[in-house]
């Protein structure tokens, strides 16, 4: 590989950084829903998985069954945070896509 290829290809990953860290603060403004219990528990999270509001219907609020609510909230959680996960892969392969892993290879010497 020759010297304008390496500096392309420093150029290409350059450019990728700057991508990447846009692309994670577009994700982290973005809002994520997690439900549970058929709506009866609904958790909205940011792309960075920070829980931004929890609601509860009342029904759910219960002294005598505090292990159903407990349940409900990690199922909610659960669900907000795979939901971010997915949006973030999507958002990555998306980016690798215009990517030419080939001329990395080559540099790496695989």
């Amino acid at each position: 590989m020759g010297l304008f290829e390496m500096k392309d290809m420093v150029m290409k990953a350059r450019k990728m950084q700057k991508d990447m860290k846009r692309q994670q603060k577009e994700l982290a403004k973005q809002n994520f829903e997690g439900v549970a219990g058929d709506g009866l528990v609904r958790i909205i999270m940011n792309g960075k998985n920070e829980v931004k509001e929890v609601k509860l219907d009342a029904s759910v609020v219960n002294a005598n069954d505090v292990r159903r609510l407990e349940d409900l909230i990690r199922f909610a959680v659960n669900d907000a945070g795979h939901k971010a996960s997915e949006a973030a892969k999507e958002s990555m392969s998306g980016m690798m896509s215009g990517m030419d892993m080939g001329a990395m290879s080559k540099m790496l010497g695989m």
